[in-house]
């Protein structure tokens, strides 16, 4: 009974270690930063993933794999969704594209994203506002 005494704590810290170290021991072996793999969760469930592919910061590509079971927010359905960076890794979009479920149902969006502080009318970013729905 003493020996078991002993060795349940030791296996409680054998885990943490083991908790802390691996995924550390893990990042340094994928070459694409895991931020930029990211999953779309829905109700607690993964229903897509998303794959940014980097220009800069100012402007990249997104492709977006929406599994069969994705439904698409609304007011009708008020869905809750999620995006989780980090969630599966892959060598780059070529094993993204080989590898990421693609059944029957599921969808291939492509995002082209130019992140600016300035709308296409040239309108400036204003600064804000301590209430937002006041502005309405």
């Amino acid at each position: 009974m003493r020996k078991r005494t002993r060795v349940v704590p030791a296996v409680g810290i054998l885990t943490l270690v083991m908790s802390v170290l691996a995924p550390q021991t893990t990042k340094a072996q994928i070459p694409i930063d895991p931020d930029h793999v990211i999953g779309i969760f829905q109700e607690g469930v993964l229903r897509g993933e998303i794959m940014r592919v980097d220009g800069d910061d100012s402007r990249y590509v997104e492709h977006w794999v929406l599994y069969p079971d994705y439904v698409y927010p609304s007011t009708k359905n008020r869905v809750a969704t999620q995006l989780i960076p980090g969630v599966k890794r892959y060598e780059g979009l070529e094993d993204f594209f080989a590898r990421v479920p693609f059944e029957q149902g599921a969808r291939y969006v492509k995002v082209i994203c130019e992140d600016g502080t300035t709308l296409p009318n040239g309108r400036l970013a204003e600064p804000p506002q301590p209430d937002k729905t006041a502005a309405r």
